[in-house]
């Protein structure tokens, strides 16, 4: 909490206006004054990551922030993103800290499957007659869910969430077969001999030859 204090301060604190200027003996840049400094920038990422992490998705998180605190100045999402790609001094701290929240948020939601596949509370409903009835309406919009759910994970980290396991090359690419001069060549054999698959399938050794 006074971390979550501290960039609520910073980000709520206007900026220096020209009656609070330094002295005229101290040289300053002419313009505008510069808000987002690095400061309020890791401040406003430290607000925002910690509802990203809490399983919302970034404009959820800065619609709730902007609710909440209506004078509290934030980025939007384009803002976030162009930080992160163009500002140099910190861009590979707020990297960092958005790709952790969302892994943390990757977890939640892969724990939030079985909450949402166990829940049966609304798939049935009794009519005007008293018979109970199955609310198809429901179970299609918790399947919808836990099926884009699995997409979004499967997409975000494959190796852990995806359907795909990868038990021989652990990501990298498997390199190409090489192929017997023989086959490619057909007419460098001795007269009669059979042409044969050099690197025969375990199906095709298992498999006897036809007389």
């Amino acid at each position: 909490m006074t971390e979550r204090r501290a960039a609520h301060k910073l980000l709520t604190m206007a900026p220096r206006s020209r009656k609070s200027a330094p002295p005229a003996k101290v040289k300053r840049k002419p313009g505008r004054p510069v808000y987002w400094t690095v400061a309020r920038k890791k401040a406003a990422f430290r607000l925002i990551c910690a509802e990203v992490s809490g399983g919302r998705t970034i404009p959820a998180a800065l619609n709730v922030l902007g609710l909440r605190d209506p004078e509290r100045r934030l980025p939007s999402f384009t803002m976030m993103y162009n930080w992160m790609a163009k500002d140099q001094p910190a861009a590979s701290d707020l990297s960092e800290a958005l790709a952790c929240a969302k892994d943390v948020r990757a977890q939640m939601w892969s724990e939030d499957l079985i909450e949402i596949a166990s829940d049966g509370t609304n798939d049935t409903y009794i009519d005007g007659q008293g018979n109970v009835r199955t609310d198809y309406d429901v179970l299609g919009r918790s399947k919808l869910r836990i099926e884009t759910i699995e997409k979004v994970l499967a997409r975000q980290d494959p190796k852990r969430f995806g359907h795909k396991l990868d038990l021989t090359s652990d990501g990298k690419a498997l390199p190409a077969p090489v192929a017997s001069p023989y086959v490619l060549f057909p007419a460098t054999l001795p007269p009669g001999a059979p042409i044969a698959n050099p690197d025969p399938s375990p199906a095709q050794a298992s498999t006897p030859a036809r007389p």
